[in-house]
C-alpha cells in the first residue's frame, strides 16, 4: 500500500491498545518532520512540512485523541499550531480522529448526543481560533463524524469523499490544489551495449593487458587499481554508445493516468515488435 511513497513518517501510538499513524509523502516532494516532542503531552500527533511553489510552505499533521482523555490533548493542538508552526502564513492541513461525536457543524454547537460537552466546545473554538475549517461533514462511523479533516485554506479543496477503510472508520479522500515543490532528478545515463563496438573494445582491453602486466610489479595495489579502472572506464567511454534518458516530472500536464496509459502503449509496442505483429 505504500510502494508509492518514499518518505513514511510514522508514530507508534502510546496509550490503549497500540497501533500506529503516519504521514506518507512521495520521494519526489521535500519533506521533513516537524518536531511536536514539547506539545504532545497526553495527545497524539505528528507532524510534517512540505516546501510550496511561489507560495507559503505546508504543514500536513496526523492527530489522535484517545478516548480516555479529556481536553487536554486539545489544548496541546492548540500549543502545537500556535507555537510549534512559527509561520503563521503557512498552508495547514490536519486531520485524524478526534473522538467528538455530537458536534453540528453548521451551527458550531453541540448536540444532546455529545458524550462530553466540553470536549466538544474546547474543539469548536480551538477550530475558530487558530482559523481551522472543518472540510468535510459525512459520517465516518456509523452515523458519527468522529475523523475528521481540516484546514486555514479552504479555497485550495477541490472535492471531498469517504470511502470504506480497513477498519471500522471510513477514510476520507481529499483532493486539494496545492503546488508542492518537485525534486527534479537527475537525467540518467544508459549505455546502448547493442550498438557497442566490441571488437575494437576487445582489441583495446588486450592492448592494455599487455601493457598491464608488463609494469604489474613496479607499482603498489593502489595504483594498479587506479590503471585499471581508469582502462576500464576509457574503453567503455570509447567504444560503448550512451543515451540520456529525460524523466517528465517537469511537465504540466502529465499525471498518474498518462503515465499508466504510456507505460501499457510502451509495452503493447515491445510485444508487437517481438513477435514481429
Amino acid at each position: 500500500m505504500l510502494d508509492d511513497f518514499g518518505n513514511t513518517y510514522r508514530k507508534d501510538r502510546k496509550q490503549g491498545g497500540g497501533g500506529v499513524f503516519f504521514v506518507c509523502v512521495k520521494s519526489c516532494f521535500p519533506s521533513s518532520r516537524l518536531d511536536s516532542s514539547d506539545w504532545e503531552g497526553q495527545s497524539e500527533q505528528i507532524w510534517v512540512r512540505l516546501p510550496m511553489q511561489r507560495t507559503k510552505d505546508l504543514a500536513i499533521g496526523s492527530f489522535y485523541r484517545p478516548p480516555s482523555t479529556l481536553v487536554q490533548p486539545f489544548s496541546e493542538l492548540r500549543d502545537m499550531l500556535e507555537k510549534g508552526i512559527k509561520d503563521k502564513g503557512q498552508i495547514v492541513i490536519v486531520g485524524g480522529d478526534f473522538k467528538c461525536r455530537g458536534i453540528e457543524w453548521d451551527t458550531q454547537t453541540s448536540t444532546q448526543s455529545c458524550d462530553h460537552p466540553q470536549i466538544c466546545e474546547d474543539l469548536i473554538t480551538l477550530a475558530n481560533d487558530t482559523g481551522l475549517i472543518l472540510t468535510q461533514r459525512e459520517p465516518t462511523r456509523e452515523r458519527s463524524i468522529l475523523d475528521l479533516f481540516f484546514t486555514n485554506k479552504l479555497g485550495l479543496i477541490k472535492t471531498q469523499h469517504t470511502i470504506p477503510g480497513i477498519s471500522d472508520h471510513h477514510m476520507i479522500v481529499i483532493d486539494s490544489d496545492i503546488k508542492p515543490v518537485v525534486s527534479k532528478h537527475k537525467p540518467k545515463m544508459i549505455l546502448r551495449y547493442k550498438k557497442a563496438d566490441w571488437k575494437q573494445a576487445k582489441k583495446d582491453t588486450t592492448e592494455f593487458t599487455a601493457k598491464f602486466m608488463e609494469n604489474f610489479d613496479n607499482y603498489n595495489v593502489q595504483q594498479n587499481w587506479t590503471f585499471f579502472k581508469e582502462d576500464i572506464i576509457s574503453t567503455i567511454t570509447k567504444n560503448i554508445p550512451r543515451k540520456v534518458l529525460s524523466t517528465r516530472s517537469n511537465l504540466a500536464w502529465m499525471n498518474q493516468t498518462l503515465k499508466s496509459r504510456i507505460n501499457k502503449k510502451n509495452k503493447l509496442y515491445y510485444k508487437a515488435k517481438k513477435t514481429n505483429m
